[in-house]
């Protein structure tokens, strides 16, 4: 889920905010943050991804935690979701779900009773236990975590759970990945639920498959309408989650699907971060935000910094909200009306990870004190740039691999290192693609003219195994191919396809790249000499096995 967070809370910098509208900062010194959940008296249960959950008071973050637990917090594992039962008055339950390490990395729900601002000592009665991940695969296991926990106004629990990067589970009914779960308070499963009869034991929870990391979903007090924000592919999704529904993934990339197996997403941008947000309640109230607000779905986005809204009858309707926010991980509604907006501030969790970044802060409406667009708010952060991306993904690698990174701003400079170390204004520059013929840990970093870092590092971690190696170093882009994308036009002559920079020895063209299959099709002894060619800038997908 996590995606290049960066919040530069220490500058000064501007909210954009309509008209009305303002924004404050309600504590600072977060570790991690991955979620968060609001109380009817206005407490704050906030998550840290290292294992505790915060409460915040009264605009003060307490020192002491509710709970700590023990976790695997590795990559994006760790707390990761918390609900507050809807008879919390009574009964003072509090559900969380996180990533346990024993007796194996798993997904586990567990309900915890509040005495007072803590959880009560040996109260935690676990519900419902997920699958071994180290059998799932992934090309990032920690990753696509999922982790999102609330109550719909059935009474029933809603889990998200993503599909640890493996894609497949994703469309399996004997896995829980790539699922929205749904179970009763006390962690049974409902008999309503669409595959009980069709499953057995805890796979009978599964309510909607097909997800790829659905980190966030919001569910709707007066309509129990449940909107999830699935994260990645090709595009990032806003589904309305339903019984049964399959949402396509792998099978089919994110954003319009016209096959009738699937359920398309309400709404889909360019691929992104996409965080679901919360909807604006439908009463008016004092403090509340005013009726063009209510019923719609505010929803944003980590890396792009922006708050939008949706009108869940009309998806199409969609209305900026808000700009330059460094990173938002979660919002909600608080009692008063105000907007809470939950800034993580921190990359995965890595050896890079640094603690007390994360803020949360509230965006208030006031018609009696206008706020012109992009005028300058209360809080010190400033609007993120672009990130460097390092190219391939991590990963492991059957042979030595080359190491291609993007630059994040024209003009800034990347500096980079290979042991895993912080890249300073000393590391070497960037200016080629980078060899690895070894395992290691790469990470890169840009400075501007100044030489002074305008965001943090990136990293990758690359496992080498073996000598052998595949792939190209570098790529040109072919040039002067008269190939149609049909076989209608296609030239009469090889000689006129732009295919050969020479034919008495058929030397390609450039960018037109020469390659060999492990097992050739035997021909009558004919032989063969094979190419491919990609136009423009497009690549084609790769992986080292399967």
């Amino acid at each position: 889920m996590f995606v290049s967070f960066l919040a530069l809370l220490a500058v000064p910098g501007e909210l954009s905010l309509p008209s009305g509208y303002t924004a404050s900062r309600v504590v600072a010194g977060l570790t991690g943050a991955t979620a968060m959940e609001v109380a009817r008296d206005g407490r704050v249960f906030v998550c840290e991804q290292t294992g505790t959950l915060r409460v915040i008071k009264n605009g003060t973050l307490l020192e002491r935690p509710f709970l700590t637990l023990k976790v695997d917090s590795f990559w994006e594992r760790g707390l990761i979701g918390v609900a507050i039962d809807p008879e919390f008055d009574k009964n003072q339950y509090v559900y969380v779900n996180y990533v346990t390490p024993d007796p194996y990395p798993h997904h586990r729900i567990s309900r915890f009773t509040a005495e007072g601002d803590v959880a009560k000592g040996g109260s935690e009665v676990v519900l419902f236990e997920g699958d071994d991940q180290r059998r799932l695969g992934g090309e990032v296991p920690a990753g696509h975590q999922g982790g999102a926990i609330h109550f719909g106004i059935d009474g029933k629990l809603y889990v998200a759970l993503g599909e640890q990067t493996a894609g497949a589970p994703s469309q399996r009914l004997d896995t829980l990945l790539g699922k929205m779960l749904r179970l009763n308070g006390d962690g049974s499963i409902p008999e309503d639920n669409p595959f009980f009869r069709r499953n057995t034991g805890k796979y009978r929870a599964i309510w909607a498959l097909g997800l790829r990391n659905p980190f966030t979903f919001a569910v709707q007090a007066e309509t129990g309408r449940i909107l999830a924000g699935d994260v990645g592919g090709n595009a990032e999704e806003i589904n309305e989650v339903v019984a049964g529904a399959n949402y396509g993934w792998p099978t089919v990339e994110h954003g319009p699907t016209k096959d009738a197996r699937f359920r398309g997403p309400v709404y889909w941008y360019p691929t992104s971060s996409v965080i679901a947000g919360a909807f604006c309640p439908v009463a008016d109230r004092p403090g509340g935000f005013p009726a063009a607000d209510r019923g719609r779905l505010f929803f944003a986005d980590f890396m792009k910094g922006w708050i939008k809204t949706l009108d869940p009858d009309h998806p199409d309707r969609v209305r900026d909200f808000a700009e330059g926010l460094p990173r938002p991980v979660d919002l909600k509604f608080a009692p008063d009306g105000s907007l809470l907006v939950l800034l993580r501030d921190a990359w995965v969790k890595d050896d890079a990870f640094k603690p007390g970044t994360g803020s949360l802060i509230a965006i208030r409406y006031d018609a009696n004190t206008p706020t012109p667009k992009a005028a300058a708010v209360p809080v010190a952060f400033a609007p993120p740039p672009p990130l460097p991306t390092l190219s391939p993904a991590s990963g492991t690698y059957t042979g030595p691999i080359t190491v291609v990174v993007r630059l994040g701003v024209a003009g800034d400079t990347v500096r980079y290192t290979t042991d895993g170390s912080e890249p300073s204004k000393d590391s070497p520059i960037y200016k080629h693609p980078i060899k690895l013929d070894r395992s290691a840990t790469v990470r890169a970093r840009s400075f501007n003219t100044a030489g002074a870092p305008v965001d943090f590092a990136v990293g990758a971690r690359y496992e080498i195994r073996g000598s052998k190696p595949y792939g190209l170093a570098v790529r040109e882009a072919p040039r002067g191919l008269r190939i149609p994308p049909t076989p209608a036009g296609l030239p009469a002559h090889l000689s006129e396809t732009g295919l050969f920079a020479a034919l008495d020895d058929l030397s390609p063209s450039p960018g037109v790249i020469p390659y060999e299959v492990n097992a050739p099709l035997w021909s009558d002894g004919a032989r063969k000499r094979r190419w491919v060619a990609v136009p423009g800038g497009a690549t084609i997908g790769f992986r080292p096995k399967g």
